[in-house]
């Protein structure tokens, strides 16, 4: 890592300047808390928040991949479920199984059931018919 590289010094780093207006400065002690903070660029299809102590945090992605703390635009992380049939499962017991090989972010907050998953005229998942 830079640090080890140059101890005691500050590091600089800024994308080119048609990608990037901004120059982040961080102390060499806040370069570990936060690296990914500096020097990135960030495309147009990923979401990112300014935390209050004006780091950036990764959000998702536009195509709702979830990628950080499970929450996609303010959302806490959900699961729509198609039973098999004869499965009875409660929610908490779905919970619970997910929380065997999850963090706990990404453990749904909420499950719903469903008898089919809504789908496009090609095939695939129509998210937006999940509630």
């Amino acid at each position: 890592m830079l640090k080890g590289l140059f101890p005691g010094s500050r590091i600089y780093s800024m994308c080119g300047l048609t990608e990037y207006e901004r120059c982040t400065d961080l102390p060499p002690e806040d370069i570990d808390r936060k690296p990914e903070s500096v020097g990135i660029a960030i495309p147009d299809t990923e979401l990112w928040i300014v935390d209050d102590e004006g780091y950036l945090d990764f959000v998702g992605r536009v195509d709702d991949v979830i990628e950080s703390r499970g929450e996609i635009l303010g959302r806490e992380v959900e699961a729509v479920v198609v039973l098999e049939r004869g499965a009875a499962p409660t929610e908490k017991e779905i919970q619970r199984e997910c929380q065997t090989g999850l963090e706990n972010f990404m453990v749904p907050k909420y499950v719903e059931f469903v008898a089919e998953l809504p789908g496009t005229d090609t095939g695939k998942l129509e998210k937006t018919g999940l509630s």
